[in-house]
């Protein structure tokens, strides 16, 4: 999903974007007003953080600004996913692997987020559905991280 697209999702939900200064945050969710810092420089910096303020709009509710809560925090989660399963699709890492992207930083690339964020929500969908997801006719490996053709599973699983 592109920078553009999660805007017109916003847009959609009638949540406005900005860029300002905000002291010790990336972005800001309030009153369906979405602030990114001035402070992110790359596209994928702010795709990232966009795509995380607007999961805080549909699965958010009240002040979480003070994450030394655990609702806070659980809160915060929730808008974290929300962003994973939007840029980081089994779609796309499999339309990665067709392509022949193998590295995190490469696909992190291809799917326009930072490689943080790519580490992350690979570690959300390992915790999720544990080493491997099937899809389609894949497997995607969380564990190492990597895409495998079920045609090329009963080779795959002799060699290990």
């Amino acid at each position: 999903m592109t920078f553009e697209k999660l805007l017109e999702i916003a847009d959609d939900e009638n949540v406005s974007v900005k860029q300002d200064k905000i002291p010790h945050l990336n972005g800001l969710y309030i009153n369906n007003e979405i602030i990114l810092s001035d402070d992110l420089v790359t596209q994928a910096e702010k795709k990232v953080v966009l795509a995380e303020e607007l999961g805080h709009h549909f699965c958010n509710y009240g002040n979480i600004i003070d994450q030394n809560d655990i609702r806070n925090r659980k809160e915060e989660y929730r808008g974290k996913k929300w962003a994973y399963k939007k840029l980081v699709t089994f779609e796309k890492i499999v339309e990665a692997f067709e392509i022949g992207i193998t590295c995190r930083y490469c696909l992190a690339e291809y799917l326009g987020v930072t490689e943080k964020f790519l580490a992350n929500a690979v570690e959300f969908y390992h915790n999720k559905y544990g080493i491997y997801k099937e899809y389609n006719d894949y497997l995607i490996c969380f564990e190492p991280l990597g895409v495998i053709e079920r045609s090329n599973y009963a080779t795959y699983r002799k060699a290990r």
